[in-house]
């Protein structure tokens, strides 16, 4: 943004403090752009429009293949002739917008042009016929607002910018950037993505970089009714990069003909695998079943901290892959120092249940290794997949269960009063009886099996602080830390159970995901020195707004580019609060949640999940640096106090 179009933009801040005797000469706020529309064939153009603006005008944004006589203008009770102008057009027919705007008001003007190439085909959205950005964009418009697609959809592009390289997520292993038909065309938001085969980027393979060409297949949704993007966190993958595949699944790769019945002496091959993942959908099977290929990838090997292994299998002469999540070793035990370890090109055969996690991803739930290039265990714990021959729950107390060694057949019936930092998307929380307290780590509503992903079913419970439940689970640990593992409710607490449907406990936290990109400064009743853990992540940059008498205020500076803001923000115990982001004459609010470690004093020990998570996105990139004012107030809740962390300026 040149510095006239920046003068041009404090004038309009400024149209709400006219005096008097302005308001009276020009009447009441008004702007319309007439014609609406405006039409060109594919030389180069030009035509005009005629503007009345009884206020101080501006064009807030406008196509790059568009050029306007001016970029702004005086108020007037007259309209104003505004000539507008088009490149020439060899590619594809296109339209866009001029947004006019004197504050919020604002008049839009529809811009189209043919192109040489004529009509973009919009696709179907399959492997072999995917949606082009047009039609991606046409089919998340038609679902409404925040609702994702009913199933797994390809869609083709140019990427235009990325915001987050593969690389800069870290452990998380996707990225998020932009793609388009054609330089200039509408963009598609694609969030959060993994890489090729539907797995996370690991270092050595091709990073993402504007003018790649590539097709996505995952689920979309249009974000706030305004944002068609792919649903986040893995929701998505690089089925194509450049021209180059590496399988994948939810329709990524090819596979031949199911065989197997899933039994010991006929297992499933991985076409038979994926098809009945596919089939029993986001809740895993009942059955467990023997599946028998070769191994693509090993993501995770075995270890003896955790002893499972996750690894990626294929058919031979197909790239189709079934994932092993997380299986157990043989005889469904723990990999211990000196058993043999998964590699690339291994046969294996697992014994699980299955799952199409997300709705994209067919995998195991639970489970162990049966066999590899034919060696098996000794057969001691042939038992079924996500628990083998699990024995007879034992009642015990807190004390005892501490006392107990790990095991991963031998269940125990817990009762206690459930206290502690509750992570309600996972079911963490300490259990307290007479005799002492113990960690659990991820309760389910139903009983999913040793081994099982974490279905979040724990909010279903409705289980709050202090409630008294019973519980059955297996002795595990953690860094020296005895936990109760793939336990599940049996009886108790304020709500009643309900089904999980199917997905995983999610990736944890880490230093990245609680850092900020960005420049926060304390301002009124506001605190930048509070030492903050989140999630187990120590000293998280913050800022903490408030008092118990007093709303705060704070600053944050956006760099030049800045599309969208991510942030945490929670609010005091027992307190809900409201806070408000002001930049230049725009405000957007959001009410936060209160959480039970912000209490009493420095240092402060939270857990956090994805509702605590937030957005703002802007209509257009932001010319320039620029500086948000970020206030607690008497909104929509009552709590002065707010903690703001994580703060992510995403170009």
């Amino acid at each position: 943004m040149n510095l006239k179009r920046i003068l041009l933009t404090l004038m309009a801040a400024a149209v709400a403090f006219v005096s008097c005797n302005q308001e009276e000469e020009l009447g009441m706020a008004n702007l319309t752009v007439t014609p609406g529309e405006l039409s060109f064939d594919q030389s180069e153009g030009t035509s005009e429009v005629e503007l009345l603006a009884t206020r101080d005008w501006l064009i807030a944004s406008q196509p790059d293949w568009v050029a306007v006589s001016v970029t702004g203008g005086n108020a007037s009770t007259k309209p104003q002739k505004v000539s507008v102008s088009v490149n020439a057009n060899s590619g594809h027919n296109r339209t866009g917008t001029v947004m006019f705007t004197i504050g919020i008001m604002k008049a839009a003007l529809t811009i189209s042009q043919t192109g040489a190439q004529g009509e973009i085909k919009l696709g179907t959205g399959t492997k072999e016929d995917p949606y082009t950005v047009a039609g991606v964009i046409k089919y998340v418009q038609g679902l409404g607002a925040d609702v994702e697609s009913p199933d797994v959809v390809y869609f083709k592009g140019k990427v235009t910018s990325v915001a987050t390289t593969f690389a800069a997520s870290g452990t998380y292993g996707n990225a998020t950037f932009y793609i388009a038909d054609e330089p200039g065309g509408d963009t598609f938001y694609c969030f959060q993505s993994y890489y090729l085969g539907n797995r996370k980027w690991k270092s050595g393979d091709t990073e993402i970089k504007a003018d790649d060409e590539v097709i996505m297949c995952g689920k979309v949704v249009n974000y706030k009714g305004n944002t068609p993007e792919t649903v986040g966190k893995g929701g998505s993958f690089i089925y194509s990069l450049n021209g180059v595949t590496e399988g994948g699944s939810g329709g990524g790769g090819e596979t031949g003909a199911a065989k197997g019945s899933g039994t010991e002496a006929d297992p499933f091959n991985v076409a038979a695998a994926i098809a009945k993942a596919e089939s029993v959908g986001q809740t895993a099977s009942t059955d467990s079943y023997y599946i028998k290929g070769k191994v693509k990838e090993v993501t995770d090997q075995f270890a003896a901290q955790y002893g499972n292994a996750t690894f990626t299998m294929v058919d031979e002469g197909y790239d189709a892959v079934f994932t092993a999540y997380r299986v157990l070793y043989f005889d469904n035990q723990k990999w211990k120092e000196g058993g043999k370890t998964i590699n690339a090109n291994d046969e294996v055969v697992v014994y699980a249940k299955v799952v199409n996690f997300k709705g994209n991803t067919p995998e195991t739930s639970g489970g162990y290794v049966y066999s590899i290039n034919g060696e098996k265990g000794s057969g001691t714990n042939p038992g079924g997949g996500g628990g083998g021959n699990v024995k007879e729950a034992k009642a015990v107390t807190v004390a005892e269960f501490i006392a107990a060694p790990e095991s991963n057949d031998q269940p125990y019936k817990l009762t206690g009063k459930v206290g502690g930092s509750i992570n309600t998307t996972y079911g963490n929380f300490d259990l307290t009886d007479a005799t002492g307290t113990v960690y659990v780590y991820g309760l389910t509503a139903t009983n999913l099996g040793y081994g099982a992903k974490n279905d979040q079913s724990f909010s279903s419970l409705g289980i709050v602080d202090g409630d008294e439940i019973t519980l059955i689970g297996f002795r595990g640990s953690y860094q020296d830390k005895v936990e109760v593992m793939y336990a599940y409710w049996v009886s108790g607490g304020s709500g009643t159970p309900g089904g999980g449907s199917g997905g995983g406990g999610g990736q944890g936290g880490d230093e990245g995901e609680y850092s900020s990109n960005v420049t926060m400064t304390k301002g009124t009743s506001c605190y930048d020195d509070n030492v903050l853990n989140v999630n187990g992540v120590s000293n998280v940059k913050n800022l903490k707004f408030g008092t118990s008498s007093k709303y705060g205020s704070g600053t944050v500076v956006l760099p030049a580019g800045t599309k969208e803001v991510t942030f945490y923000a929670i609010g005091w115990k027992g307190a809900d609060a409201s806070l408000k982001f002001t930049l230049g004459d725009a405000t957007k609010s959001v009410d936060v949640k209160a959480n039970d470690g912000a209490s009493n004093s420095s240092p402060y020990n939270v857990t956090v999940t994805e509702s605590d998570k937030y957005s703002i996105k802007f209509d257009s990139p932001l010319a320039s640096e620029s500086s948000v004012q970020v206030e607690t107030y008497a909104g929509n809740k009552k709590g002065y106090r707010a903690f703001l962390f994580g703060v992510k300026a995403v170009k």
